[in-house]
């Protein structure tokens, strides 16, 4: 089912989000780890579905029907999306903006530990 909201106040977006089942995207999948949408999609457990379908490798080791689909992949097997859902979360926990600026400050003041 799709669900048309129109435009909604950023304080509503997160719960359409928590709710639904898929998000669709269309970036380069060689930079998908940069992308804010894609970002969004896996910090809220959506199974990214792309609208290209000549997928190759990025370089954020995202791999396709494991942190993303493709249209034809989600046509042969929509039940998939869980667990799409669930490695691109556990992949964005790693990743998200906090962690990262982590890692920079502890190569910054010369500590390796928390890389």
């Amino acid at each position: 089912r799709v669900e048309w909201h129109g435009p909604l106040p950023a304080s509503e977006v997160g719960e359409v989000m928590r709710n639904a089942r898929f998000g669709f995207f269309t970036y380069p999948i060689p930079f998908l780890g940069k992308s804010g949408i894609f970002a969004a999609y896996a910090s809220h457990g959506l199974a990214p579905v792309t609208t290209d379908e000549n997928v190759g490798t990025n370089e954020d080791q995202l791999h396709v029907n494991s942190h993303f689909l493709t249209c034809g992949a989600l046509a042969g097997d929509a039940d998939k999306a869980s667990d799409v859902g669930e490695k691109v979360h556990a992949w964005y926990a790693e990743h998200r903006l906090a962690v990262q600026a982590q890692k920079y400050m502890s190569m910054l003041l010369g500590n390796d530990s928390l890389s």
